[in-house]
């Protein structure tokens, strides 16, 4: 039987930066699934999300398909 749930796994490398940086994962309703600063480990359901990485002046969106396991990393 397959799961309905997938791990979403996203590091950020430096790890001097890692507690000033803020991570926002949105799905694909524009909601806001998990949020908080640094790394960030959430089961979620198939579908689509954005990631919203920012720090200081940098903001950044990266777009994922979820249909299996997610592990992700950032550097600045």
């Amino acid at each position: 039987m397959e799961s309905n749930k997938f791990l979403f796994s996203f590091v950020i490398e430096d790890r001097n930066m890692a507690s000033f940086t803020s991570l926002k994962l949105f799905n694909g309703y524009n909601e806001i699934v998990k949020e908080g600063y640094g790394d960030m480990n959430v089961q979620v359901p198939k579908g689509i999300y954005t990631l919203r990485i920012e720090i200081n002046e940098h903001v950044e969106d990266r777009k994922y398909r979820v249909d299996k396991d997610i592990d992700d990393n950032w550097r600045l």
